[in-house]
């Protein structure tokens, strides 16, 4: 088999899978991940793994039963430098774990499959790494953005499909507080700016910047919005691992204090319902669930 043949991600998927499900039953005592009773211990997408455990103890065991079923059976290796750590706490919590005879290093943010995760389990620092991201891709073409021999609408039209692009992905998952939206909403008016060739010295409103691009208004908001809540309506409306995330519970109790917004209530808000249970019963409509998830960004 060669490299870059069709068949090799057919064939190591289902090679890795039969190992891993070799290691998932030499750990039957070790606790899992539970939600809605539905018990969780990896996620993968081909040889990026993320191995999910409620504690040190359980993380220590899974690592090594993979390290040690996957090198002798299937000659397979775990990669120690790329391996890295991330606890969930609002504590700012760290685990001391070695896989072999090197130590496996913390991370207060890591990035699986080009999103960036938290140990605060907020958004922030993905909206914030989206957002100079997709500064970098406009600086990246600034020649063609700003030229003054392509068409204003057509400049505007490129920054929309190849920058905002970079900036939404994976922005339907993201829950959102005002410091984040503010920061989203500006980059549309950055974006305008610098297609304009506007100094940042010359005081000039956004409301100016939008007659002068031909915008009626800022529309990257409503553009993420819609993103959502198309997505979400697929995933309401099917039965999958995803769904069961959304609505499952999690065994453990709530953590004193002020509630955090949640993604439902943030999903409630957009589409003006009372409560989850009432959106669930408008996404089965697939017209009024488009009726209803259009309003939040008119």
């Amino acid at each position: 088999m060669r490299q870059g043949c069709s068949l090799s991600p057919v064939l190591f998927s289902g090679y890795i899978h039969r190992g891993l499900d070799e290691v998932r039953e030499k750990l039957e005592g070790v606790r899992r991940v539970c939600i809605q009773g539905e018990k969780v211990d990896m996620l993968r997408f081909a040889d990026d793994i993320a191995v999910l455990a409620e504690n040190l103890q359980d993380l220590v065991a899974t690592l090594a039963e993979m390290e040690s079923t996957l090198s002798t059976t299937y000659n397979l290796n775990i990669n120690k430098e790329k391996t890295k750590i991330l606890v969930v706490s609002k504590h700012g919590m760290q685990a001391h774990c070695s896989l072999g005879s090197e130590r496996l290093e913390n991370m207060e943010s890591f990035t699986y499959l080009g999103c960036r995760l938290s140990s605060d389990e907020r958004s922030k620092a993905e909206v914030i790494s989206r957002i100079n991201q997709a500064k970098l891709a406009f600086n990246k073409k600034h020649n063609l953005f700003t030229s003054n021999s392509i068409d204003k609408h057509l400049r505007k039209h490129l920054v929309k499909t190849f920058v905002w692009i970079v900036l939404l992905y994976g922005s339907e998952t993201w829950t959102i507080g005002e410091a984040e939206k503010k920061r989203i909403v500006a980059f549309e008016p950055w974006c305008y700016r610098r297609i304009l060739k506007m100094p940042w010295v010359d005081r000039v409103s956004n409301k100016e910047v939008l007659l002068r691009i031909e915008e009626e208004k800022l529309c990257l908001w409503d553009t993420l919005q819609k993103r959502r809540n198309i997505w979400v309506g697929h995933i309401i409306r099917l039965l999958g691992l995803i769904k069961m995330i959304l609505e499952g519970a999690v065994e453990g109790k709530n953590s004193r204090g002020r509630p955090r917004l949640t993604y439902i209530n943030q999903l409630t808000e957009d589409t003006g319902c009372p409560s989850y249970t009432a959106l669930k019963r408008l996404a089965e409509d697939r017209e009024a669930w488009r009726a209803a998830a259009s309003q939040s960004y008119k």
